[in-house]
């Protein structure tokens, strides 16, 4: 039961079904409007079905972090204008939000970056505004469970 009440409430920080809706909305857009009219101009698509499904995976992992960084932002917003709402300060911990979403940015990243239709520098020129925030949060956190001496 501890599972299931775990990937719940997951589910509810990531917004799971605003994180489908993107999704659905990637693969009907392809397969409704670009692959049809590819078809009349008897061309292939430039990226597989499968680099396909990775980019709507990078989209998705990103769209999530960025939910998750939203409301570790809106914590005293969120406790006016929407008490018990939110998880972040009551279920999870402001760390444990900063670690999930520093692992989904960088997920993200990772699988946009394994997709490799696009040159590495240019993916992390036009990441370099989440970089320094996943250090930002995850430095913290380094410092004191690590025997770094940053």
């Amino acid at each position: 039961m501890k599972i299931v009440s775990e990937i719940n409430s997951i589910a509810k920080l990531t917004r799971a079904g605003n994180l489908v809706i993107i999704a659905l909305s990637l693969f009907l857009v392809r397969y409704l409007v670009v692959k049809p009219f590819l078809f009349l101009d008897n061309t292939e698509s430039s990226i597989s079905d499968f680099q396909f499904s990775l980019l709507t995976l990078a989209v998705v992992l990103i769209a999530a972090g960025g939910y998750v960084i939203n409301d570790i932002f809106d914590v005293q917003i969120d406790a006016i204008n929407k008490p018990g709402k939110n998880l972040v300060g009551s279920y999870y911990s402001k760390k444990t939000a900063r670690i999930l979403y520093a692992a989904l940015t960088i997920g993200g990243i990772a699988t946009a970056i394994v997709l490799g239709k696009v040159p590495v520098l240019n993916i992390l020129y036009s990441s370099l505004p989440s970089v320094p925030g996943c250090f930002t949060f995850i430095l913290p956190v380094i410092k004191k469970c690590c025997w770094l001496a940053i």
